[in-house]
C-alpha cells in the first residue's frame, strides 16, 4: 500500500460520514498502478486482448505513464471480459470472465480505494473478501453463536445469481452515499458496462458487477452492506422478541434466532427486502433449521 493510499485509509477511518470528491488522483496515480502490477499473477489466463504480464512489464514505465494519463482525462476505457466456462460439481458449466491485463492493474487500484472508505464501516457479520476474514471465521461464528448464545432456529439462505442480478442503478446510488467524485463513478460505471466478448461477439452487460473483475467482491460487498447486514442489525434484530444474529460470506448467509417466530417473518421480510433491490433467495438452498441440545 502507498503511503498515499495509507494517509487516504486513515483519514477514511476517522471521518464515516465524509463523502469524497477528489479521488481520482488515488486512482491514477503511477507509483499505485506500479504496486498493482506487482501484485499480478503472471500464470494468469489474458483476456481479449490476449496481453500477459511479462509482455506488459517489457515496456513498463511507458505503459503505466500512458495508462495514467488516461485515467486523469477520462480517455481509459475497459475492455469486455473474455467469456470462458469452468466445470461444476453437478457436471454443469459456469461462467467466467476474464479481463485484459490492463483491466486488471484498474480494477486492483480502484478496489483499494474502494476498500479504504468502506472496510471501516461494514458491519461485524460480513466476513466475505474482506482482509483478515475467511470463511472459516464465519463458520467459526455461526457455532459461536448457536452454541453459547442459545439460537436454535436458523435461516440458511443464498441469493438466486447474485452476481448476475446486481442492479447497476442502485449500486451506483449506494456507492454515492460515501463518493461525491463524479469521475471516479464514471469509471466504476464504465466497467459495469464493458461486457463480455464470447467467440468474436459482444454481449453489453445490464446488470452485475465485472465479470471476473478483482473489483466485484468490494462492489458486491458495499450492495449488501446496505440491502442486507444494515438492514438486519439497524431495523431487524431490534424488532426480534429474542436474540438474532446474521452472519454473512459473500451471497451465501445464515440468521440466528432464539424465537422461531422472528425466524419464520425473517423468512418473508428478507424476501421483501431483497425484491427491492431486484434480488431473490434461491429456493433449493434456503431453508429454516432448528438445532436441538442432545441429551
Amino acid at each position: 500500500m502507498t503511503t498515499r493510499l495509507e494517509r487516504f485509509t486513515q483519514k477514511a477511518r476517522n471521518e464515516p460520514q465524509t463523502r469524497f470528491n477528489a479521488l481520482m488522483g488515488l486512482l491514477f496515480d503511477p507509483e499505485g498502478l506500479r504496486e498493482s502490477f506487482e501484485r499480478q499473477n503472471g500464470k494468469k489466463a489474458p483476456g481479449v486482448d490476449g496481453i500477459r504480464k511479462e509482455q506488459y512489464g517489457e515496456r513498463l514505465d511507458e505503459r503505466l505513464a500512458e495508462l495514467s494519463a488516461r485515467l486523469r482525462r477520462l480517455g481509459y476505457r475497459p475492455k469486455p471480459a473474455r467469456r470462458t466456462y469452468i466445470p461444476k460439481e453437478d457436471g454443469r458449466y459456469r461462467p467466467l470472465g476474464i479481463p485484459s491485463f490492463e483491466d486488471r492493474l484498474v480494477q486492483d487500484r480502484l478496489s483499494r480505494v474502494l476498500q479504504a472508505i468502506w472496510e471501516p464501516e461494514f458491519c461485524e457479520c460480513s466476513y466475505g473478501f474482506r482482509p483478515g476474514r475467511s470463511a472459516h471465521d464465519a463458520l467459526r461464528r455461526v457455532a459461536e453463536v448457536i452454541t453459547n448464545e442459545g439460537t436454535q432456529w436458523v435461516v440458511e439462505a443464498d441469493i438466486k445469481g447474485f452476481f448476475d442480478h446486481v442492479s447497476h442503478a442502485h449500486l451506483v446510488n449506494f456507492l454515492e452515499y460515501r463518493i461525491a467524485d463524479p469521475k471516479l463513478l464514471q469509471i466504476v460505471q464504465r466497467f459495469l458496462k464493458a461486457g463480455v466478448m464470447e467467440d468474436g461477439v459482444f454481449t453489453a452487460s445490464e446488470e452485475g458487477p465485472p465479470q471476473g473483475g478483482l473489483v466485484s467482491p468490494v462492489l458486491s460487498n458495499v450492495y449488501l452492506h446496505y440491502v442486507l447486514d444494515l438492514w438486519f442489525e439497524k431495523r431487524y434484530a431490534g424488532s426480534c422478541t429474542g436474540k438474532a444474529y446474521l452472519i454473512r460470506f459473500a451471497d451465501d448467509y445464515v440468521a440466528c434466532f432464539e424465537q422461531e417466530a422472528d425466524a419464520r417473518r425473517f423468512l418473508t421480510e428478507m424476501t421483501q427486502r431483497l425484491a427491492q433491490f431486484d434480488l431473490e433467495v434461491e429456493p433449493s438452498k434456503t431453508a429454516l433449521l432448528r438445532f436441538v441440545d442432545r441429551p
